[in-house]
């Protein structure tokens, strides 16, 4: 997992639009200001599926998502019909970053990673100024226990 995570870190962070990437402990779920800046992303990676490969069971077959979170706060945005054009252009840059997010990630794969594949796109529905668009990608890797 540790390898998923550092690979996930090291290709968002040629994005030089992104201030903060850290793993995802919850604190835009559990804090009303976040202990990191907003245009964060934060990654999770959860192992869904392990299969043995080796008969004393040191290597494993996983099949994981890879969770990314961006953020930025939304009362900066207007996106309304009645906002100034320079305004809503603005407040739709934050699409233009979400799209190259996924650019760097769909299809991504190194020496120890398969190849990304998005699973699924969403802005999350929150009750705080939080806009939050969560990407889910599928891959897989040989993890190996020190067996």
């Amino acid at each position: 997992m540790r390898t998923a995570f550092l690979a996930t870190q090291s290709r968002l962070n040629e994005l030089t639009s992104i201030p903060y990437i850290d793993q995802d402990y919850g604190d835009l779920d559990f804090s009303d200001q976040p202990p990191f800046p907003q245009g964060s992303i934060l990654i999770k990676v959860a192992i869904l599926k392990s299969v043995d490969i080796d008969e004393d069971g040191s290597r494993q077959m996983c099949t994981a998502n890879v969770i990314v979170r961006y953020w930025i706060d939304k009362q900066r945005l207007d996106t309304s019909n009645i906002a100034p054009d320079d305004m809503r252009t603005r407040s739709l840059d934050y699409y233009d970053i979400t799209e190259a997010i996924h650019n760097k990630l769909q299809g991504f794969s190194t020496e120890e990673i398969d190849r990304f594949s998005r699973e699924s796109q969403v802005l999350e529905d929150r009750r705080d100024n939080k806009m939050v668009m969560r990407y889910v990608y599928r891959t897989s890797f040989i993890q190996v226990t020190g067996n």
